[in-house]
């Protein structure tokens, strides 16, 4: 297939595939770390995700393409010149590095200037309130609509001039620990001024 050169980053075009990558939900590898849960949007992958390409040894951002429109549901295809392959490998040699990191369901302002970014910029702008949204009918039981992940990964550049020149997989993980635990609330008490029962709909718990 011909190449086409474009001097951005191109979500959308059916005849190439360019720089592939699919994207997975990372599982647990320990027993104490929870898989997330469905119900609570905790792997909910969005319809679009920021790309940005480093440069390994400096940190700097080569190439950033934000809001890339995810296909069939996980995977990213960012159509390349073989100039775009040069920037951001800094070469056009198979068997070149770099890395890559992806950012999902972010919503916020990422750090530094647009295209002169570092890696280290871009993971400390993740940091950020949650947007809590109560559920109806209830007091406190609030949901997340989404939560931020990220992956990380070395690729390796195939052939610049052809029409697939990287397919890897790339794994994200939530940035927010998850923490669980339970609450033991006794049927009644009894006080000073009396017996005491326990309203436990109407109870809180601060962490």
């Amino acid at each position: 297939l011909a190449l086409l050169a474009f001097a951005g980053c191109v979500p959308e075009v059916e005849e190439m595939e360019g720089i592939v990558l699919n994207l997975v939900v990372a599982k647990p590898d320990t027993r104490a770390t929870k898989p997330g849960e469905e119900a609570l949007n905790e792997n909910k992958l969005p319809d679009r995700v920021d790309v940005f390409f480093y440069n390994e040894t400096t940190g700097e951002i080569t190439k950033e393409c934000l809001n890339q429109i995810l296909r069939n549901g996980s995977q990213v295809r960012i159509l390349t010149s073989v100039n775009d392959i040069e920037d951001i490998f800094g070469t056009t040699s198979s068997g070149a590095h770099c890395g890559v990191f992806i950012v999902t369901n972010f919503t916020g302002t990422y750090e530094g200037t647009a295209n002169a970014r570092t890696i280290d910029e871009i993971k400390s702008s993740l940091i950020q309130d949650p947007v809590w949204e109560p559920q109806e009918g209830t007091r406190w039981n609030y949901i997340q609509s989404a939560f931020v992940m990220t992956g990380e990964q070395q690729l390796t550049l195939g052939n610049a001039q052809g029409s697939q020149p990287i397919n890897q997989t790339v794994a994200l993980e939530r940035v927010a620990a998850k923490v669980t635990f339970a609450v033991t609330v006794a049927d009644n008490a009894t006080g000073e001024s009396g017996q005491w029962t326990p309203d436990k709909k109407n109870m809180d718990v601060y962490m």
